[in-house]
């Protein structure tokens, strides 16, 4: 039986420790992505909150501009309406600082700056621009938080009286405190009375009865069960039939001693005049009625017997009390201001004046953009229908645009961050740069999206290089060859093994069969 030489030849293969070096790398370098990759989203994260704090801020900037604007526009205006009632650019030049710093003052004091611009215009146009109507505005304040009211009210009533009396301004004072009496004595508030006393304050004072008088009478009549357009209409009614009765009238009053005519009025006081009223009403009411044939003026003297006349000399001198000892308007006024509502309408009023500085100073940029706006408006109409058209045709882009810009931006995982980047490169100085750092983290972004694809592409290209080379996956590759001995005892392999320089560390063989001690030659060849 021949002999059988079986040649083993097994060569160590550096590949596979290579390969996992390769795949080592591959691990740390997807590990690195990983974290690239959380670092990429936490960027993302902040970039795009800080985007969205930045959007808010940019939202609340842009509203707290238009407002401020608003806020001076509206300030503005309501000022230059107010010397619109002067009579030249002196008068104008003399109070406009006067008027500006009491409209400001009003808004502080927590008044809206509608509010506040009527009241200041219905001053001015009932008083005119002097210390009387400045001091009338500022207590007609106190007035107004003290009976809880609007400011512009309280000016009605005020000017009203002020105006009728020809009263100066340290009267002022004195007026608005008569006034929160008379709602503090009476069955009224600050606000009716005010809005009612002009229609009988000139009556009365042709009738020589004093504004205290008028208010507290007033108060008094809504204490007998009217309200304040019935009280203030019956009161002209009454006042109208003393000063100027018919002659029917004039002998029924004389008849029973009643003073009729202005100066008799005046010269026995409204009060007593009153009294005598009430007594005549007793003794004669159909002679009475007869006397005041108007029915609302009838009413009012009907209902003042010699009772409520004395109170009503009661509220008068309370009112003088209350305007001595700050036990009236003055202490009202100051419990209201502590409240949490005043409080807090002052705060604001603050703010609407900061406000307004701050309009005033955006105005000039405001205006170049008001006339840079209007240009193009006018551009834009010279051209007519083509100007249509072409904003047509550019809103249409930008609609097309939009959805696809949409797409694109979703083909990366990082999209915000991207989006943030390329947001920053548009708008930084260094606009190249953040376009090439935009352009990295995007391919980044496709290498971890694809990581899987990449790397099973990877396993495939190394089995095919092993394989190519006869390599397995094992570290000591086994190639054996087997072949008969001739009568030479002599055999010839030829093993092709094209293995890369360096990779084959070493060649063993073996022989098997009877025959020992053969010779046997190994060649293997390393390719350069």
């Amino acid at each position: 039986m021949a002999n059988r030489v079986v040649f083993s030849f097994i060569a160590s293969d550096r590949y596979s420790a290579v390969a996992r070096k390769m795949s080592a790398a591959t691990d740390r370098m997807k590990r690195s992505f990983r974290g690239a990759n959380a670092a990429a989203g936490g960027l993302n994260q902040r970039v795009t909150k800080l985007g969205q704090k930045m959007k808010q801020t940019s939202v609340i900037a842009g509203a707290a501009a238009v407002a401020s604007a608003k806020t001076f526009g509206d300030m503005e205006e309501g000022l230059f309406n107010v010397l619109t009632l002067l009579d030249d650019d002196a008068a104008i030049q003399k109070f406009e600082g006067r008027l500006a710093g009491l409209q400001k003052e009003s808004v502080k004091m927590g008044f809206s700056i509608e509010d506040t611009n009527k009241a200041l215009f219905d001053t001015v146009s009932a008083l005119g621009a002097n210390e009387a109507s400045f001091a009338v505005f500022r207590e007609s304040q106190k007035l107004a938080i003290a009976g809880v009211t609007d400011l512009s009210v309280a000016v009605d009533g005020v000017t009203s009286i002020m105006n009728a009396y020809e009263l100066g301004a340290g009267d002022a004072a004195k007026v608005t405190g008569s006034f929160f009496t008379s709602q503090k004595k009476g069955k009224i508030t600050v606000a009716e009375l005010a809005a009612n006393i002009g229609k009988v304050a000139p009556v009365a004072k042709a009738a020589g009865i004093g504004y205290q008088e008028l208010l507290a009478t007033t108060a008094q009549l809504t204490l007998g069960g009217l309200n304040a357009e019935e009280a203030t209409t019956a009161l002209k009614g009454a006042i109208s039939a003393l000063i100027s009765p018919s002659n029917e009238a004039a002998k029924v009053l004389r008849k029973h001693e009643v003073p009729m005519g202005a100066a008799a009025i005046q010269t026995v006081g409204f009060q007593k005049a009153l009294q005598a009223l009430a007594v005549a009403a007793k003794k004669d009411k159909d002679a009475l009625s007869e006397a005041i044939p108007n029915i609302r003026g009838f009413t009012a003297v009907a209902s003042l017997g010699e009772k409520q006349i004395a109170n009503n000399a009661a509220i008068m001198h309370q009112m003088g009390v209350d305007f001595e000892t700050g036990t009236g308007l003055v202490a009202a006024f100051t419990k209201q201001q502590g409240s949490f509502n005043r409080e807090t309408a002052r705060t604001f009023g603050e703010i609407k004046i900061l406000a307004a500085m701050i309009g005033e100073g955006l105005a000039p940029v405001l205006r170049v953009v008001g006339i840079i706006i209007r240009g193009v408006i006018v551009t834009l109409e010279a051209f007519g229908p083509v100007a249509g058209k072409i904003i047509a045709g550019i809103i249409g882009v930008l609609a097309i645009a939009a959805p696809i810009l949409l797409f694109f931006g979703k083909f990366a995982l990082v999209m915000g961050t991207i989006g943030t980047t390329i947001v920053a490169a548009v708008t930084a100085p260094v606009a190249l740069v953040a376009i090439l750092i935009a352009a990295f983290i995007a391919a980044v972004a496709v290498i971890l999206a694809n990581f899987d694809s990449i790397k099973a592409g990877a396993a495939s290209l190394v089995s095919g290089v092993k394989s190519f080379f006869g390599f397995g996956d094992d570290e000591e590759l086994n190639v054996k060859a087997a072949g008969e001995l001739t009568n030479r005892n002599q055999t010839q392999v030829d093993v092709n093994l094209n293995a890369p320089k360096g990779t084959i560390a070493s060649v063993k063989s073996k022989t098997t069969g009877d025959k020992g001690g053969l010779a046997l030659g190994v060649n293997m060849a390393e390719a350069l």
